[in-house]
Formats: structure tokens, sequence, C-alpha cells
């Protein structure tokens, strides 16, 4: 305690309010704060600071608490004549000498010239006051800061005076530089492969892939044996086959090697972590070794695996000039090759001789994507039929000794040991055609009668199922064509050079087909021209919220936002709840589009309250089965009106206001509470006459005005997946009970 306020560098409030005397008496404390005072520290006259010393103007003496000094570590030794004050380290020492039966601390008065080098020295940090300069330089670390005390890096400090001090080191403001400085922790790569086979079983899922493969997949999942780096590649159409694909593999792998698995090391993607995965492998034994989130390190033997082997096919692709769906041909065949050549981090083994335990024979490797003339094994082929059919050669059969090979003509994959490799030439670049199916009954006339063109089915999308009958086997049942070939040129279609042709079929999905492509016409009548659809796409363009608001109508796009949030009242569309931490939420928005009439004016400004699907997970707020809605068909409405003609029967349209909102939503769904849904409810409120509703409306706003609170969806809001299967289900129960 101090009596004197020149002895203190700043004075702070104090929450102590008085101090008791020896004479019972008190005196009010008015402040605390820290003091410089001269003293002899190791018989050495300079400046001694002192923190949390508290001001009390109407002391005598000013006192230095022993029972602080103690708690502070500092040792105290009285003995007949005076007493030692050490630091904790040992290295400064105060004395005070004894008068009568008081200790004083052994000071210098203050004179000109020592005030003078001692106020030099407080501009600069000085003896222990590493805090203060801790802070000047910057928050330098540790490390450098006492390199740099110890070599006197500085020029206007007196280094002498400062030590380097573990004590004052460690009494940083920590929390500063924890805050400002701390980093992700380093990952040591310490990986010790297991000692047994399928121990521990690494996945990775990666997708969804932009390109549909020709087996119109959209993902590959790998599983990676710790032990000898074998490596299985599936793929995948939906994310939801992860757990099909896992259990085919496991019971693959356990029955090659005899070994069961026991641990599945993967992130947590939510193809990993659903309630019927986790119950599989609870049945099983198999223990979950999961990553830290936004952690793929933990994870990172499959992660590279996946890099690894988009890099080879990538490079596969780009050589040959192969269209990108083959991408999933040129994984299939980076994975293979992969699995027989030796590995550094396998001490120059091959993950195929650890597993098979024998060295792999590649005498048999091919260039992927060079030109292959396959053996034509056509039944009944004619004598001068050619006896090759030429392809591009895509890997390796997974269930008989002979080679996968895209045949150009015949638009499939065909499995034979039979095949001469050109591998130094390459194929025309292919060019993907998109078979455009007509909703109607229009068929392509050439000059004889009408032709049907047969489309092969798709590649399996999950491990290649080859028949086991002879070497030379089909994957795809030949494409059916009738002799006459079908000409391009006589398709009647208006399109732009470079437009791919539309080659029109039979009635089913959109296929992909793969032709060399023909050189482009000069020709300066073709083009391309917008219909009617189009145009009115272009005309409904979206309006942005922020100009929307800040233009002329800003009220009546107020008034478009209250009159949806009133359907969406209307239709009890949510409840709002608490946030969880496992809740899987989505997203919404407002969209406000110009509503215009028959003439092309503005009649309706327009706004809807959209989820955002796309964050939807499958298998966990939606089902993948419950995604689509059957449509009428044109031919099914003409067909209607025709008979409602011939009858002379009346003919009644109704158009449904918000119908998605009449759908039941069976899922659990959570989102977030729209940006500017606040701003339409307070606009309703305004608004609105209907009691009950303002009364509702008001309630929501207090709610949502609370933290941590998000909307669960009860009827198929627009944007969601499965919306519109709710609505049509709906609608459905109506129509069958209507009487």
């Amino acid at each position: 305690m101090c009596n004197n306020e020149s002895f203190f560098e700043y004075i702070e409030p104090s929450n102590e309010k008085c101090v008791k005397l020896a004479d019972k008496s008190e005196a009010k404390v008015q402040g605390h704060g820290k003091t410089n005072f001269l003293a002899i520290v190791s018989e050495q006259c300079s400046y001694v600071h002192s923190n949390d010393t508290l001001y009390v103007p109407r002391l005598s003496y000013n006192l230095l608490s022993v029972s602080k000094l103690t708690n502070l570590e500092f040792t105290v030794k009285f003995n007949g004549q005076s007493a030692d004050i050490v630091n904790p380290l040992k290295d400064m020492k105060l004395k005070a000498d004894r008068v009568g039966d008081l200790y004083l601390l052994c000071t210098e008065e203050k004179k000109d010239n020592t005030a003078s080098t001692v106020s030099t020295s407080m501009d600069t940090p000085s003896s222990g006051d590493f805090l203060k300069l801790h802070a000047r330089l910057g928050h330098l670390n540790k490390i450098d800061m006492m390199t740099a005390i110890k070599n006197c890096s500085f020029e206007g400090l007196k280094c002498s005076n400062l030590k380097c001090s573990n004590t004052y080191i460690s009494n940083f403001d920590r929390e500063i530089g924890i805050k400002g400085k701390l980093t992700i922790s380093p990952f040591k790569n310490v990986h010790s492969r297991s000692n047994v086979k399928l121990k521990i079983l690494h996945t990775d899922l990666c997708g969804p892939l932009k390109v549909k493969s020709i087996g119109n997949a959209r993902y590959f999942i790998t599983f990676i044996d710790d032990k000898t780096g074998w490596t299985e590649v599936r793929f995948l159409k939906n994310k939801s086959e992860a757990w099909e694909k896992f259990k085919e593999v496991k019971n693959l792998l356990e029955r090659q090697s005899g070994c069961k698995v026991k641990f599945l090391q993967s992130d947590r993607g939510g193809e990993y972590i659903g309630e019927t995965f986790d119950d599989y492998l609870k049945e099983l034994g198999i223990q979950r070794r999961l990553t830290v989130k936004n952690t793929p390190e933990q994870n990172s033997i499959a992660e590279r695996k996946n890099r690894t082997l988009l890099d080879i096919a990538r490079c596969s692709l780009i050589q040959f000039k192969l269209p990108l769906s083959f991408w999933a041909e040129a994984i299939a065949n980076a994975n293979y090759t992969k699995n027989r050549l030796p590995s550094k981090s396998l001490q120059g083994k091959s993950p195929y001789e650890l597993w098979h335990g024998k060295v792999p024979n590649i005498g048999y490797f091919k260039t992927f994507g060079c030109e292959a003339f396959v053996w034509n094994n056509k039944k009944n082929r004619e004598k001068f039929e050619p006896r090759a059919l030429k392809g591009i050669f895509l890997g390796y059969s997974d269930n008989s000794k002979a080679y996968r090979s895209w045949l150009t003509e015949a638009k499939r994959v065909e499995i034979s040991r039979s095949v001469k490799f050109l591998e130094n030439n390459a194929l025309n670049p292919l060019k993907e055609y998109v078979d455009f199916s007509p909703y109607d009954d229009e068929v392509i006339k050439t000059d004889k009668e009408c032709q049907t063109l047969s489309i092969p089915a798709p590649i399996n999308s999950g491990k290649r199922n080859t028949p086991e009958s002879d070497d030379d086997a089909t994957l795809e049942p030949e494409l059916s064509i009738s002799e006459a070939p079908i000409n391009s040129e006589q398709i009647n279609s208006k399109q732009g050079r470079g437009r791919p042709k539309l080659i029109r079929g039979t009635r089913g999905r959109t296929k992909k087909m793969y032709a060399t492509p023909k050189e482009e016409t000069n020709e300066e009548n073709s083009h391309y021209s917008l219909d009617s659809t189009d145009c009115a796409i272009f005309a409904m363009r979206e309006i942005a919220m922020e100009s929307a608001l800040k233009g002329e109508s800003s009220k009546n796009w107020l008034k478009a936002l209250a009159s949806e949030v009133k359907s969406i009242l209307k239709h009890d569309t949510f409840d709002l709840v608490k946030r969880t931490e496992n809740m899987e939420l989505i997203g919404s928005r407002f969209i406000l589009k110009n509503k215009s009439g028959s003439d092309g004016k503005i009649k309706l400004k327009k706004s809807r309250l959209v989820a955002q699907g796309f964050g939807q997970i499958p298998e966990v707020n939606y089902c993948q089965n419950q995604t689509f809605s059957p449509v009428a068909r044109l031919s099914s409405i003409r067909m209607l009106s025709s008979l409602a003609a011939k009858f002379k029967a009346k003919i009644y349209q109704f158009d449904i206001t918000t119908a998605y909102l009449n759908g039941i939503l069976e899922d659990e769904v959570y989102m977030n509470i729209s940006k500017y849904f606040d701003l339409a409810l307070e606009t309703l409120i305004e608004s609105e006459n209907d009691e009950d509703l303002c009364k509702r409306a008001k309630q929501i706003l207090v709610n949502i005005k609370k933290n941590n609170m998000v909307c669960k969806l009860k009827k198929s809001l627009y944007g969601l997946k499965q919306s519109g299967h709710c609505w049509f289900s709906r609608l459905n129960e109506i129509l069958h009970d209507f009487k």
C-alpha cells in the first residue's frame, strides 16, 4: 500500500473500499495501480515495480505485505538486524533494515542525475517489465525475445538490466497469444501398418462427379486394407448405395483372406453414419474410427488413394482425348494397375504380392485408351465380314482372363481375349451425342420405312458382373439396327454449327451415344431460334431482393412478401423448434419475380419462399425413391380433349394456389429461418385484418428473434426434393375420396 500518488505509473478504481489499520481505524482506498520506487537491488540502485498496489493517502508509511510476497513465491528471511527478500529465481534480492519494531526497505533519495537516468529507463521497459516489452515488440515469441535480450539486439534499451527469466516469460499474456496465433496441430506421419489383414479397412467416397459414367455412376468409393494396401473400388449412382457396397466388399475380402474386418476408418460423411449402417456394424462387432469434423488428414490413406486414382485416370483420358463419361473405366483401370505396382510405403512390394503372397505378372498390360481390334465373335458371320471390330481398350475383366474394349460402331463394351492392340495409335476423339426421346409418337423416317434404333442397356455401375461361360464374353446385348442405316443429314431439325445432332429413337430415358464427329458445314442458313417457352423463361428473371426493397416498387414487393408469408401461415407449414447439435439443417430464401399477363405487361409482383433442397441428405431428410411425381403426357391431354369434343362435354381447368403447401411432409426436415422473414411478418401484421392470424404472426416474430430457433417443416415447401411427390400423394388421396 502506498500513500504517494507520484509513485504510481497509473491508478485505476479498486474493488476494495477501505483497509483496517493497526489502531483499528479504517482508511479509504482511492484506487490501485502500478508503482515504481527506487531501492537497493542486489547492491545496486534500481527501480522496483510493484503491480496491484493500493493507493491509501491516509497512511503514514508505505507498506509492503509479507503475505503477498510469499503468495508470489518470494522468500523473506528475517534476522535480528535485517530482512532479505529474494525472488523465485534467486537472481534479485531486496534488503530491509530493522528500525525499532519495523523493517524499512533500503531506498535511495531521488537525485537529478539519478532521476534522469532512471526516467530514460522507464520510457523503455526496464528490468522485470517483460509484459510491456512483449506487447511493444508485437507479441514476439518466447525464444526470439530471450535471444534478443541475451544478445542485446536493441538500441534505446538497457539490456544489461533485463534478465532472461523463464518465470517472466511464462507470465506473458497467454490468452492474447493463443487467440491470435493458434494454428492447427501438425499431423505427424507416424502411421504404422497393421500386422493382420483387414484389421483396419480404410474407406472414402468421392463425388458427385459432374459427368455420369457410361454406367450412369456419379460416385466411386474405395476400400483399402491397412496391412497390404490392397484396394477395391466400386461405383455408385447414389451415395445411399455405400452401405450395400461395403457389405459386398467386406464379404469378398473376408472370404479371400480368411480374416475379419475389425475397424472401419472413415470420415463423417452422411453415407457412413446412418442408423442402418451403424446397426449393421454393431451387429458384426466392427468398431468405427471416425475423423474429427473438418479434419480429412485423419483419413489420409483413403484420401490420398482417391487422389492418386483420379490423377492416373485424368492422365489416361487426356492422352487419347476420351470423353469424360469414361471416367469410371479409367478409375477401375488405374486401381487394377496400382494394386500390382510396388510402393515405397510397402518396402518396395506391391499390394498384390502382400495380399496374394506372390509376385504379380504384368506382361499382359496395355495402354488405356489405345486403339484395339477385337475378334468378331458374331454367330453365323458372313464369309466377307470383317474378322475384327475396331474399338478402344478400357481395361481388364474382373471375372475372366480377358480385355475390356469399347466398340465404337456397336456402342457397347466387349470382353475378349483375342485382341490386337495398336498402343501408339488413338482413334478420332469421341463426341457425346445425347438421345432426346420425344414425348409424342414422332418417329424419324428415312427413304425407306420407319426404322427403330435399339440402344443397349448401360453398364452396371457397381463391380463389373461378366458372364462365366466363354473367354470371349459379351457384357452387353448386341445393338439391333435394321439394315438401312439412319442418315443424320435427313433429320429435319434447326440447329447451329457445333451444336450436337439429335438422334430420335424409341421412347425412354435419355441415353448417351458416341460417334466420331463429322466435319462441320459452313451453311449460312444454319440458325437457332428461341421458341415461346424460352422467351417465357427469359421474361421471368429473378429480381434481386436488395434492389427490389430500395426501388420505387418497394411497397408492392413488401406486399408480395407478406402475401407469401400469409399463405405459409394459413397452411400451417412449419413449427418453430430449438436447434440441437445433431440437426441436419437446410437453408431457405425468398424469390421475387414479375408475373406478366397475356399482353406481356407486368400485372403482378410475385414472391415465393423456397427451401434450398440441394442441401438435403439422402435417407436422412428425404427418401430417394420419393423424389418423383407423375405428370400428364401431351398425348393423354389431346385424347381427353378429343373425347370432350366428340361427346360435347365441358372441360374445367383448375389452378390451385400454392399447390405444394397442401402436401403433407412425412420426413423430418429442419430449415433455417430465411433472411427478410421478420420483415415480411412485420408487413403482414401492419396490413392484415385477421386478428388470429396477426396474433400468430406476432408470436412467431417474437420467437424467431430468439437464438437457436429453426423451422421444423410440416408441409412440402417449394424447393424440397420430395415436394412434388408429397403434393401428388395428397391430390391422389383427395381425388380417390371425391364423390
